[in-house]
């Protein structure tokens, strides 16, 4: 699948002032204007390769870091070379490696201006060539441009399939992406597939960093996985075996093909309410168990866990997350807790209006002491957002009332079983008295700063002067 056009073009290269800028708008509505032109080219009969190349080779230099001008230059020379239009002579294709030795020395001087202003040529006079497209996607990866990366390490894989330099730099990406688990699913793929020997797998392993080295599926698992492929294959009716293989995934965070795995087995069982639920289940545990992974790796190296990613991350699991509550209140319309975790959701997606039309229609005595409290705490939460205060003050004083009642069961909450990200890193009674004594001095109201001065002592719980 041809990538999507990126920002890349914002992103600066280091040290090379010439790209700090930018492309104007009127810049790229130029670049897309001759990048139709030159794939108009194609069209024609006989396709005219040259005019389309140098098209293309513009774009490239012009905005180097998009990945759908590497992707479709990277095409075209591959359908050119098979159409027998790029011919080499011996001495010819003797000179053009020059080339190729010419980038990896600028990628090793980090040059990236240089290397880009030259790869549309080396690659011309060196088509299909693997080595030389793993120099480019390191450059893409080392200029934030993952996504052009990815399209060059493609390329380079059909080409030569057993090049190890492109395997770790495929692993690199996705760790720099946040898809730690698509790596450790890149690595499971190399022992299906007996792409290396195990000395050779060994050698790779320890030329990847070392933060996934010891997350990656072993030949063990492999094997695993292999028989239970076997026996789904002649008894694709087996739902113990289907459930067994989704497990085997999930348990070694190959989300991936556990999201895979279920998509077959709802097709051969057709069990679509129940399988779809554990399609959301498993997006959700993906989007989580990426941030996990993000936050271990970021406590010990900055390499691949650039801050920016992290918002990524999350804005993924709240999208994630309220897909699946959304989800859970259409199918078990009883359990109102997951509505509440669903106006949760929407307001820390940033859709505060939403959220409480959610939280308005929850009928407090449908709900336990705790829930109640959760509840009445994100409805003030999100009215304070919206600067509708004497809304969020008479929100968080009937939870204080409930907490007061029922301080048990609010302190001895556990907290992943609420399940809402937000308070995972603050006890709920706590996070409560602080709100709400924060916005009763704002407006005030010494009555509300006083009950949570009592409530705070009586259940020692500190929440500052």
């Amino acid at each position: 699948m041809e990538p999507a056009p990126t920002k890349s073009a914002r992103h600066t290269l280091p040290n090379q002032a010439d790209y700090q800028a930018g492309l104007l708008r009127s810049e790229r509505q130029t670049l897309q204007h001759l990048f139709e032109k030159a794939l108009e080219w194609l069209q024609h009969s006989p396709p005219n390769y040259q005019q389309t190349l140098a098209g293309l080779a513009q774009c490239m230099k012009s905005d180097p870091q998009a990945a759908v001008y590497c992707y479709e230059y990277l095409q075209t020379i591959e359908i050119a070379t098979a159409a027998n239009h790029l011919r080499f002579n011996w001495f010819e294709r003797r000179k053009n490696r020059r080339l190729i030795l010419e980038i990896e020395q600028l990628v090793g001087a980090e040059d990236w201006y240089a290397v880009f202003e030259r790869a549309p040529k080396a690659i011309y006079h060196n088509p299909q060539h693997s080595q030389l497209l793993t120099y480019l996607a390191t450059a893409c990866q080392r200029t934030d441009a993952p996504d052009c990366a990815r399209a060059y390490c493609q390329f380079a894989l059909k080409y030569d399939p057993k090049c190890q330099a492109t395997h770790r730099q495929i692993i690199i990406n996705y760790l720099t992406t946040g898809q730690f688990d698509d790596a450790n699913e890149h690595w499971l793929q190399l022992h299906i597939q007996r792409t290396f020997t195990r000395s050779q797998l060994q050698t790779l392993k320890h030329a990847v960093p070392i933060e996934i080295q010891a997350t990656l599926p072993s030949l063990e698992l492999a094997t695993k996985i292999d028989r239970l492929d076997n026996q789904l294959s002649q008894d694709p009716q087996n739902e113990k075996a289907w459930h067994q293989l989704r497990k085997l995934y999930q348990d070694n965070q190959l989300f991936s093909r556990a999201l895979e795995c279920c998509q077959l087995a709802n097709q051969a069982l057709g069990k679509n309410t129940e399988w779809e639920q554990v399609i959301l289940q498993l997006r959700k545990k993906q989007a989580e168990s990426r941030i996990v992974f993000y936050e271990r790796v970021k406590a010990t190296s900055t390499n691949f866990a650039p801050s920016w990613l992290m918002d990524e991350l999350t804005d993924e699991l709240v999208r994630v997350r309220t897909e699946y509550y959304e989800s859970r209140c259409t199918i078990f319309p009883n359990e109102k807790d997951n509505f509440v975790r669903l106006a949760w959701c929407l307001s820390e997606a940033d859709n505060p209006y939403e959220a409480l039309k959610i939280f308005h229609n929850v009928d407090l005595s449908q709900l336990s002491p705790q829930w109640a409290v959760i509840m009445l705490l994100g409805q003030g939460e999100t009215e304070q957002r919206l600067r509708q205060f004497d809304k969020a003050i008479e929100s968080f004083n009937n939870a204080l009332h409930i907490f007061e009642k029922s301080p048990d069961d609010i302190l001895q909450s556990d907290l992943k079983l609420v399940d809402i990200p937000t308070l995972e890193h603050e006890q709920i009674g706590q996070r409560l008295l602080k709100r709400s004594k924060l916005l009763a001095q704002a407006m005030d109201l010494p009555q509300i700063s006083q009950q949570c001065a009592a409530i705070a002592k009586k259940t020692s719980l500190s929440i500052g002067n």
